[in-house]
């Protein structure tokens, strides 16, 4: 399996992720991200303090594509062996799903939903509870996860814009 951009965060405080990407940030860390249709999962450890978060744009891949982070079958996955790597246990991990939005004037294939059902889907079959959820919908999020607490705020916007996607604006 090939996963695009896994960081983990040392020195910066805070890291933006974007759509692709999965990060490992310890205590003393901010995870922010925007998103729309696509979704992210954030898994904490209760115990130890250690949280990541994953950001992917489609459920799965089709069959002659390769299987990256920008999927949620091989995302979220990854990020659970991520955070066991780094001393967690699934008996510790709680899990935090964000995005999935369709917007009002869309039509056609609810990716969201089908992004939402995938997350769902990996976390029951890790044993992984969800906590907390916010999902679904017309609107699009903005999400800042703090690893040392676990908590997670959502920003909803009626549309995001450019600017909401850079990471020096908020």
């Amino acid at each position: 399996m090939y996963i695009d951009h896994e960081i983990d965060i040392d020195e910066d405080s805070q890291h933006f992720l974007e759509p692709g990407h999965i990060v490992l940030a310890h205590e003393g860390h901010i995870i922010r991200t925007v998103l729309g249709s696509s979704v992210s999962v954030c898994l904490w450890d209760r115990e130890i303090q250690v949280g990541a978060m994953n950001h992917y744009i489609y459920p799965k891949p089709k069959d002659d594509e390769p299987n990256t982070a920008c999927y949620g079958l091989a995302a979220t996955a990854h990020l659970v062996r991520l955070m066991l790597k780094a001393g967690c246990t699934i008996e510790k991990m709680v899990a935090q799903v964000f995005g999935g939005s369709f917007p009002e004037e869309a039509t056609g294939r609810d990716l969201g939903a089908e992004n939402i059902a995938m997350a769902r889907a990996v976390l029951s079959r890790k044993n992984i509870p969800v906590i907390s959820e916010d999902t679904g919908g017309s609107m699009g999020r903005k999400i800042v996860f703090d690893v040392t607490s676990g908590n997670a705020v959502v920003f909803k916007v009626h549309r995001l814009r450019h600017h909401d996607w850079a990471p020096e604006v908020w």
